[in-house]
């Protein structure tokens, strides 16, 4: 659920987590998402979710079918923000590296505001705290499913994408990328 993340989150074995719209606060810790998955859904989604829904695709079933079945998912409103950012308060924890890499599948589309508020943070789906210090690494990589629509803005740090090449197909990627330094392979 949206909300704040002291230490971060992290993903291992074949753990699937569905994010529901909103704002993800992660304070200190990052997000280390090993072999798990990581993808947004509507409030109300459309499908029956399993872990498939938004997962790699099984043995014999092709990736386009899994990415038919997570957009049904998220066919609307189902928009997230991750704020990255360090924990100020004691204890302190330092900003941590978003990571996506290995069997990691994540497909994340943008955030959409509710108020007037929330305006400037309209189509982001990951923002890091540009003063915080030391700046943590994005590195969306590996051989598992990766979807992103929207902006990544981390404009004191490194933005790291590519290595999707596997047998699940390569990654879609549908975003803007503001960012020191940015390395696509």
């Amino acid at each position: 659920l949206p909300g704040r993340y002291i230490g971060g989150i992290n993903l291992s074995g074949q753990a699937v987590v569905f994010m529901k719209p909103g704002i993800y606060l992660i304070e200190g810790g990052g997000i280390d998402i090993g072999t798990g998955t990581l993808c947004t859904i509507d409030q109300a989604p459309t499908v029956t979710l399993t872990t498939t829904t938004c997962a790699a695709a099984t043995s014999g079933e092709l990736l386009s079918v899994t990415r038919a079945r997570w957009h049904q998912a998220c066919a609307t409103t189902c928009g997230v923000l991750i704020y990255n950012t360090q924990k100020d308060a004691a204890p302190t924890i330092a900003m941590g590296d978003i990571t996506m890499q290995g069997g990691a599948n994540f497909m994340a589309k943008p955030f959409i505001p509710t108020t007037s508020s929330e305006d400037p943070y309209k189509n982001i789906v990951i923002w890091q705290d540009r003063s915080a210090s030391p700046q943590g690494a994005i590195r969306l990589r590996g051989g598992g499913a990766l979807e992103i629509v929207g902006t990544v803005y981390s404009p004191h740090g490194t933005v790291d994408i590519g290595g999707n090449a596997s047998a699940n197909g390569p990654a879609q990627l549908t975003m803007q990328v503001i960012s020191n330094l940015i390395s696509v392979s």
